[in-house]
C-alpha cells in the first residue's frame, strides 16, 4: 500500500468483514468433515455390534396358557398370557473396549440370574363357564432385542423341574422370543417358582422392563462412568474405582399395561417405555467437541481481528487484508488440526498441542505484522485467553451460555475502556501539513 493511499474506518471495517466471510468457506468446509469423520466412526461401531451385538432391551418371563372355548363346535383356542407377580434380577456386567481401526466401543459380557414366581389367584375371574384351560399348552417365554447374543444356553428351573428354552418368534417392534415349554404344569403347580440364568455379549446399553407386579433389579459392572435410564432411577447406587452398582425398586401399581390379559399384545411399546437400566457412557467423542469447538470459529476470529484492529488505531499501524486473510486462516487450521490430533490422542492432550501451535503460529507472524515482540506476545496472551476460554466452554457444557455472555461482556468492557480517548473522526485521515515559519 502506497503512503498515499489510506484506508478510511469504514473501508477497513468492511474489508476485515468480507475476509471473516470468506473464511466462512473453510468453516463450513471442516464442520463437514468433522460430520464426515463421525459418520465414519458411527459405521464402525455397527460393524462392532453387527459382530458383538448391540443394545439390549430384556423382559418377562411370561406364562402362556392356551384356553379353549366349548360353546363352539370347532373349540376355538385362544391364550392367556401372564407376568410374574414377583421377579429379582441380578446382573454383572464385565466391559471392554472393542476397536474397529481408530475407532472403539464399550462393549460388556452379561451374566443375569432371575428368580420369582407365578400367580394365578385371578385366572379364572378371566374365563367363563365355556372356557376351560389347556395345562399341557404351557410354555414360558422371555423377551430381549437380539437373541444371536445369547452366549450360553438359558437355563430354567421351575418347582424343581429343569427346562431348557429353544426359538421363539419375532414380534411387531423387531423383538425376539425365547420359549420354553412347561411339561407336565398343573393347577396345583401354583405359586409356580422359577429361577433363571443367562449369558450374553451386548454394547452400549443393558435395560429391562419391570413388567412383574414386584420388581427389584440389582446390577454391578466394573465400568467407571455409567448413565441410568429410564424411569425411574435407582433407588440407591455407588461408583467408585472399582465400577458401579446400582439398585432399582419397583411395584406396578402405576403401570399403563395389564399383569395377565387374553389375546395379543397390543402395549409392547408401553412395555418399552418403562425400561429401565444402564447406558455404559463415553466421555463426548472428538467429533462432539469439534463440532462444538467449531460452532465458535467465527466468534474467535473476529475477537483475534479485533485484537489486531485495536494495534492499528492505538499504535497508528497499517495491516494489509493479505495479512488479516493469513491470521484467520491460522485460526482456521487450529479445528483442522484439533480434529486430526484428537483422532490418535487423548482430547486434553490433543487440545493442548493444536492451542499452542496455533499461538505460537500466530505470535510469530504478528512480531512482523506489528513491527513489535512485545506486541506479539500480547497477541499471544489474547489467543491464550481466547482458547483457555473455549477449553472452559467445551468441558463445562451447561454453563457455555453463562460464560460466553461473560466473556462477551469483558471483552467490551476492555475495549471501551482501551479506545476512549480515540478520535474516531480522525482515524485513518491525513495529518494535517506542519508549516515551518
Amino acid at each position: 500500500m502506497n503512503d498515499g493511499i489510506r484506508f478510511t474506518m469504514g473501508i477497513k471495517i468492511a474489508v476485515m468483514g468480507g475476509i471473516v466471510l470468506l473464511l466462512l468457506i473453510p468453516i463450513t468446509n471442516i464442520r463437514r468433515l468433522v460430520n464426515e469423520r463421525h459418520l465414519y466412526q458411527k459405521q464402525a461401531e455397527h460393524e462392532i455390534m453387527k459382530n458383538w451385538g448391540g443394545p439390549q432391551l430384556l423382559y418377562g418371563p411370561q406364562l402362556n396358557i392356551a384356553i379353549k372355548d366349548t360353546s363352539q363346535e370347532e373349540n376355538a383356542t385362544s391364550w392367556i398370557h401372564i407376568f410374574a407377580d414377583q421377579l429379582a434380577i441380578k446382573a454383572h456386567l464385565a466391559t471392554e473396549l472393542r476397536q474397529k481401526g481408530i475407532y472403539s466401543m464399550p462393549v460388556y459380557q452379561a451374566n443375569i440370574e432371575s428368580t420369582g414366581a407365578f400367580v394365578i389367584a385371578d385366572l379364572k375371574s378371566l374365563l367363563n363357564d365355556q372356557q376351560e384351560i389347556i395345562w399341557d399348552s404351557a410354555f414360558v417365554s422371555v423377551f430381549l432385542d437380539d437373541s444371536r447374543t445369547i452366549r450360553k444356553p438359558i437355563d430354567l428351573r421351575w418347582n424343581g423341574k429343569d427346562a431348557t428354552f429353544g426359538p421363539g418368534r419375532q414380534n411387531d417392534h423387531d423383538q425376539v422370543s425365547l420359549e420354553s415349554a412347561l411339561v407336565g404344569l398343573t393347577e396345583e403347580d401354583f405359586p409356580l417358582r422359577f429361577s433363571l440364568k443367562s449369558e450374553l455379549s451386548a454394547s452400549q446399553q443393558l435395560q429391562f422392563s419391570p413388567t412383574a407386579r414386584s420388581t427389584r433389579i440389582e446390577m454391578t459392572s466394573d465400568w467407571l462412568s455409567p448413565n441410568f435410564t429410564g424411569s425411574p432411577l435407582p433407588v440407591q447406587h455407588q461408583i467408585d474405582e472399582q465400577g458401579f452398582s446400582a439398585e432399582w425398586q419397583m411395584m406396578n401399581y402405576g403401570s399403563r399395561y395389564p399383569s395377565h390379559w387374553i389375546g395379543e399384545c397390543d402395549f409392547q411399546s408401553v412395555i418399552e417405555s418403562e425400561a429401565c437400566g444402564v447406558n455404559l457412557y463415553v466421555a463426548s467423542s472428538i467429533y462432539q467437541v469439534s463440532e462444538r469447538s467449531v460452532k465458535y470459529a467465527v466468534l474467535f476470529i473476529l475477537l483475534t481481528f479485533f485484537g489486531f484492529f485495536l494495534f492499528e488505531v492505538v499504535c497508528q499501524l497499517k495491516i494489509h487484508p493479505v495479512q488479516y486473510g493469513m491470521i484467520g486462516a491460522a485460526i482456521c487450521l487450529f479445528y483442522l488440526l484439533l480434529l486430526a490430533l484428537g483422532e490418535q490422542l487423548p482430547f486434553a492432550l490433543a487440545y493442548l498441542i493444536s492451542s499452542l501451535a496455533e499461538i505460537a503460529l500466530v505470535a510469530a507472524y504478528s512480531a512482523t505484522v506489528l513491527k513489535t515482540k512485545k506486541r506479539a506476545m500480547i497477541i499471544a496472551i489474547i489467543l491464550t485467553a481466547i482458547y483457555s476460554y473455549l477449553w472452559v466452554v467445551i468441558v463445562a457444557v451447561e454453563y457455555a451460555l453463562l460464560l460466553g455472555a461473560s466473556a462477551l461482556f469483558l471483552a467490551l468492557a476492555l475495549t471501551m475502556f482501551i479506545t476512549r480517548n480515540i478520535d474516531w473522526y480522525q482515524f485513518g485521515q491525513p495529518k494535517p501539513p506542519k508549516f515551518v515559519s
